[in-house]
């Protein structure tokens, strides 16, 4: 197990290095796995491509955020809507590092890895059509958000978004 994680942290912190230099699109399992000092085989015993390299660093991101929300909801935050967002907001600050540190075509991917993530979500739920054309512009309510506060270098505070978006939401 200890050596399995070895494998997996080394395979992702040379992908996000990769990332600051280069699009995710030219990145390839030849030139990761030698950044990562790691065998091909090994990267596949773990990941079919890049993109399940990526979609690990996003998991663990998420899994962060979705502590935080299970602890607000343990709290019984009074408005949960905006302390959702909040927690969101405050998750990508969290990782502003990672996400600072890639080159802005790589936000871009990032952020619509995260769009997609959510819309499909949606989609796949059975129900009203009315709910669940609301929950894709919410989703993309957020997106926008969230992409224009990473492209402002995280200025605004992450309560403020939470504010607006969620009152973005009530219109």
């Amino acid at each position: 197990m200890k050596r399995e994680f070895a494998v997996n942290e080394l395979i992702k912190q040379a992908l996000i290095q990769l990332m600051t230099k280069k699009s995710h699109d030219d990145i390839t399992i030849v030139e990761l796995t030698n950044k990562a000092g790691v065998g091909r085989a090994s990267f596949y015993r773990y990941y079919k491509s890049v993109d399940d390299v990526f979609e690990d660093i996003f998991s663990n991101i998420e899994i962060e955020i979705e502590k935080e929300i299970k602890e607000a909801v343990a709290r019984g935050d009074s408005n949960m809507g905006k302390a959702l967002l909040e927690k969101y907001f405050l998750g990508l600050k969290e990782n502003s590092k990672f996400i600072l540190n890639i080159i802005p075509e790589n936000r871009l991917y990032f952020l619509s890895f995260l769009e997609k993530k959510y819309e499909n979500q949606y989609r796949n739920k059975q129900g009203d059509m009315k709910k669940r054309y609301k929950a894709i512009v919410n989703t993309c309510i957020v997106s926008g958000i969230a992409t224009e506060w990473i492209i402002s270098n995280f200025k605004d505070d992450p309560q403020d978004l939470a504010e607006f978006t969620f009152n973005a939401f009530l219109r």
